[in-house]
């Protein structure tokens, strides 16, 4: 029988893929190498760039100033997911961050990793050429995590454009929660600081 992580990729790639994309031509991009460690945020105050705090059953977090709900959250067995998106770029591509809740029934030694995987997995449907970086320890509102950077190109009818961003696994007990930020290169160098606070402000 498969876990209910197996139920991970399509809800994350279905929630991912409704964040809208360059309707205009765009030069092709190169392929992406694999993406480098996770850098760190600017010495400036991220957190003011952050909205209210949301609650997301159970949990509260802070998504970025003035983004939008994405419509069409998806249930999808005992996952919750739940995006938010920015401007549009003027490549077309739109800053995008995404929560996922799942309480996995599963018999794996290694959860975490696991429900990582299936993360990226969610994503790799959306793009070619992906690559994820190794993932590093830490803590988020207290709760133990892992974090991952990732890379891959996002092709549509009109466009082709490298996208990056960042995977946080967060687990509380029995539950485990994604947060996903992206954006476009080289947009994500500037959105990274926001993105990253926001994720770190999930807490209970």
């Amino acid at each position: 029988m498969k876990s209910s992580i197996s139920c991970l990729p399509l809800a994350l790639a279905a929630l991912f893929a409704l964040s809208p994309v360059c309707q205009a031509q765009a030069a092709p991009n190169t392929v992406p190498q694999a993406p480098p460690p996770a850098s760190r945020p600017a010495p400036t105050d991220p957190y003011t760039a952050l909205g209210p705090e949301v609650k997301i059953l159970g949990y509260s977090i802070r998504p970025p100033k003035d983004y939008t709900p994405i419509p069409g959250q998806i249930p999808t067995g005992t996952v919750r997911s739940f995006g938010w998106q920015g401007a549009i770029h003027q490549d077309g591509a739109v800053t995008t961050f995404v929560v996922g809740l799942l309480r996995p029934s599963t018999t794996e030694k290694n959860p975490a990793r696991e429900f990582m995987t299936g993360v990226f997995q969610g994503l790799s449907d959306t793009l070619t050429n992906s690559a994820m970086s190794p993932s590093q320890p830490g803590t988020v509102g207290g709760m133990p995590a892992q974090r991952a950077t990732w890379t891959g190109t996002r092709v549509s009818r009109h466009s082709r454009l490298t996208m990056q961003g960042f995977i946080y696994v967060v687990q509380d007990g029995s539950i485990f929660i994604s947060i996903i930020g992206a954006d476009s290169v080289p947009s994500f160098t500037t959105t990274f600081p926001t993105l990253n606070s926001a994720a770190l402000s999930l807490h209970r």
